[in-house]
């Protein structure tokens, strides 16, 4: 972790907007303020973190040093250090992330508006994929809007990996709902886990609610492999879309879409971004 050597004087602080959550497993908490950077002459998302605690998440720092410039990812523009705290200056997006956004269109979106919100995730994607990087917490509060676009943030739970197509990982990590049946089972998992997490959003957008609930992660993986895919009889889709989501959420990894499937799946090229 390099933070730069750039004057944090330049910094001004608005209002504080929060408190942030570093890391969704060990809840780190962290001062996010509101500011401007008077040197760039931009609104920018300022982050104090404890050296102790920064130097906790390291890898994950890295990870965002690594994004830095990239295609609908939040952007980290600069680390500074003071005495006592490193501070994370990120680019502002003021839209909100797309839970807030599902939430303001009534909890359920047109088939061509969640087409659309698909579509940056997979742009997203293909920006992780260029570097290994499986991100293992793709969620609707980890997709924040700015400039027409949603971006993805949060790498807590992220990993680089050496091959991609077969590297398998064992960390039990991510949020219930969205974790695959590996992942819930302990068993060993694949990048195919995000095309799980991706194919559980996308059936939230269009149908309002999760293809399979449960109390605890033991009964959400028992409704998962017990439960047949229901699709809602009231709601009308097209069959790229029913093609797309029974392909992502196959329990099966083997039987499961592969990155290169959804790219190239109509429904990547049937939505205007």
């Amino acid at each position: 972790m390099e933070p730069s050597q750039s004057d944090p004087k330049r910094l001004v602080i608005d209002r504080k907007i929060g408190n942030y959550h570093w890391s969704t497993q060990q809840k780190i908490s962290n001062k996010v303020y509101l500011g401007h950077d008077i040197g760039n002459k931009i609104m920018v998302a300022i982050k104090l973190l404890d050296i102790n605690e920064a130097k906790a998440r390291e890898k994950e720092i890295k990870v965002m040093q690594m994004l830095k410039g990239q295609e609908n990812t939040v952007n980290t523009l600069e680390i500074l250090q003071t005495k006592n705290s490193f501070i994370l200056i990120e680019e502002f997006c003021n839209g909100g992330d797309m839970r807030m956004y599902i939430r303001r269109k009534g909890g359920i979106l047109s088939e061509q508006r969640a087409k659309v919100l698909l579509n940056h995730i997979l742009i997203s994607m293909k920006t992780m994929k260029n570097v290994n990087l499986v991100h293992r917490n793709i969620k609707p509060e980890n997709f924040l809007f700015k400039d027409r676009f949603f971006k993805i943030r949060n790498f807590s739970s992220s990993k680089i990996l050496t091959d991609y197509e077969t590297e398998e990982m064992n960390e039990q990590l991510g949020t219930p709902i969205y974790m695959s049946p590996q992942i819930l089972r302990k068993l060993p998992y694949t990048y195919k886990t995000d095309i799980w997490s991706i194919g559980v959003l996308y059936y939230e957008m269009i149908f309002g609610r999760p293809p399979w609930g449960g109390n605890s992660e033991e009964s959400l993986l028992f409704n998962i492999t017990n439960t047949s895919l229901v699709i809602p009889p009231n709601i009308k889709v097209s069959s790229e879309s029913l093609d797309f989501i029974f392909g992502c959420l196959q329990i099966d990894e083997s039987k499961r879409f592969t990155l290169a499937a959804i790219f190239n799946h109509p429904i990547s090229k049937s939505a205007v971004v």
